[in-house]
C-alpha cells in the first residue's frame, strides 16, 4: 500500500500508467501523486487550490493531466518524476469557461483527451491544448468520461 496523501482526505482517482510502472492518485488534499510501483517513491503535483478529482497519464508515460474543483485542469511533465523527486512543472493551465472539472480521460492513441466539466464533456487536442468539441446532452453534472478502446466513441455518465 502507498501512503502520502493527507489524513482524512479522500482519494478521488487512481490510475496506472499505460506501461504499468507508475500509479497516479488524486485527492481532496489538493494534490496528485505519481508513484513508482516498484519502489513506492512518489512525486507530489502541487498547484491546484481545491479537490483534485481526476488524474490520468498519457500513453507516452511522460505527461499527465489533473482535473480539479478549482475549475482548472493542468498538464504536467512527469518524465523524470521518479528520479527528480521534486514538484513537476505544470506546462499548461486552462480555466475561464470551464466549470467544476470532475474527471478526464485520454484517447487510446494519446492524441486527444476529454474533460468532464459541468453538464458537458470537452474534447481537447493534446499537442495544441485547444478545445475541439463540446459534447452536450446531460441536464446535470457529468461525473464520468471514457474513450472506447479504439477511440471512435466517447461515453459519459452523470447525475441525471
Amino acid at each position: 500500500s502507498f501512503e502520502g496523501h493527507s489524513n482524512r482526505s479522500a482519494i478521488n482517482c487512481v490510475e496506472f500508467s499505460p506501461d504499468g510502472t507508475k500509479l497516479a492518485t488524486s485527492s481532496s488534499d489538493e494534490t496528485a501523486r505519481i508513484w513508482n510501483v516498484d519502489s513506492g517513491d512518489c512525486t507530489v503535483l502541487r498547484g491546484h487550490s481545491d479537490d483534485v478529482r481526476g488524474v490520468t497519464i498519457l500513453p507516452d508515460n511522460k505527461t499527465c493531466i489533473t482535473a480539479s474543483f478549482d475549475k482548472t485542469f493542468r498538464v504536467w511533465n512527469i518524465e523524470n518524476a521518479d528520479e527528480n523527486k521534486i514538484e513537476c512543472k505544470c506546462t499548461r493551465v486552462e480555466d475561464g469557461e470551464i466549470l467544476l472539472v470532475n474527471t478526464l480521460a485520454f484517447s487510446p492513441n494519446g492524441d486527444h483527451f476529454a474533460v468532464a466539466s459541468g453538464d458537458t464533456a470537452n474534447i481537447y487536442d493534446v499537442s495544441t491544448r485547444q478545445r475541439l468539441k463540446v459534447l452536450k446532452g446531460h441536464i446535470s453534472l457529468v461525473t464520468a468520461v471514457q474513450f472506447s478502446n479504439i477511440g471512435e466513441y466517447i461515453a459519459t455518465g452523470g447525475i441525471d
